[in-house]
């Protein structure tokens, strides 16, 4: 399951950016997955609303992953990387509070 955030929304923070990896980069652990955009800047406004609206996000890593899927490419919202039980922990909690994600491998 992916969150739905409108791309044309952005929520503004006063925290500076976290800092993010590389967008093919690997890296190892657990991450997870908010959402998929069209382009990396709309994944990174997505992220910067979600931190907005879900407090478990604040401080949290942000992970933006390109992938080919069918020749498209797709940017993936993530959170990571984490430990496995942290990303499961966090998926919960994401999820007890109205959102939608998923547990990925790195």
């Amino acid at each position: 399951r992916v969150a739905s955030v409108s791309p044309e929304t952005t929520a503004s923070t006063s925290e500076p950016a976290p800092t993010s990896a590389s967008l093919t980069a690997p890296v190892s652990g657990y991450s997870v997955q908010l959402g998929v955009r069209g382009s990396e800047s709309e994944a990174r406004a997505a992220f910067r609303e979600m931190q907005g609206k879900y407090s478990q996000l604040s401080g949290k890593p942000e992970l933006i992953r390109q992938a080919e899927v069918n020749g498209k490419t797709l940017f993936r919202v993530r959170v990571g990387p984490l430990a496995k039980n942290e990303a499961s922990s966090l998926c919960s909690a994401l999820q007890g509070a109205g959102g939608q994600c998923f547990v990925a491998k790195n």
